[in-house]
């Protein structure tokens, strides 16, 4: 038993003494070899929402008085998209630049945009509308759909019940096919 002892302890110590020159060994095969890593899967890339879309609110609550207008309707967005960073340009149904502005596209398709507009109403009043819309690309990349946020603060002396928030749902659809053609407004 006494020896068996001595002859696991003698390898103990002596398996490391002959391994490690092996591993030390320019020859070793587990040496990097090659210049190129070649590995499998895919890239994933962010939907492309490039483009002109018909962006459609409907109101759901508003703590703003009856002086603000009501935020429903139809606006045209035009979206400049390099990888997941958007430009985004808001345009009235009657072809006004109304507002530019910033967003994000995931590469599951959750988009994100902001934007602001100033407004002067008077000499002594201008309000800031500070827009914040959230959606998913869906159908085929034609439509988005989620929520928009506009925060409304008045500069000066715009009277009270400012900030104040409108909050809605969100369709935004791709033109063609959604008709972007701006109508004629008079001034």
């Amino acid at each position: 038993m006494r020896i068996t002892r001595s002859l696991a302890a003698t390898i103990a110590i002596l398996l490391p003494a002959v391994l490690m020159p092996a591993c030390n060994n320019s020859q070793s095969s587990n040496t990097p070899s090659g210049t190129v890593f070649q590995g499998t899967g895919f890239a994933k890339s962010s939907p492309n929402i490039e483009g002109t879309w018909r962006s459609t609110s409907t109101v759901t609550s508003s703590t703003c008085g009856a002086g603000i207008p009501s935020f429903s309707g139809t606006q045209i967005v035009e979206l400049t998209q390099s990888d997941t960073d958007l430009a985004v340009s808001v345009f009235s149904v009657c072809g006004t630049e109304m507002a530019t502005g910033s967003g994000t596209i995931s590469h599951q398709g959750g988009a994100n945009l902001a934007h602001e507009q100033t407004l002067i109403v008077s000499d002594t009043c201008t309000l800031n509308f500070k827009t914040t819309q959230s959606g998913l690309v869906q159908r085929g990349l034609q439509n988005i759909g989620g929520s928009s946020k506009v925060t409304i603060s008045g500069l000066g002396s715009c009277g009270r019940g400012f900030p104040c928030e409108v909050t809605g749902a969100l369709l935004m659809e791709r033109c063609p096919p959604a008709s972007c053609t701006f109508q004629v407004c008079q001034p």
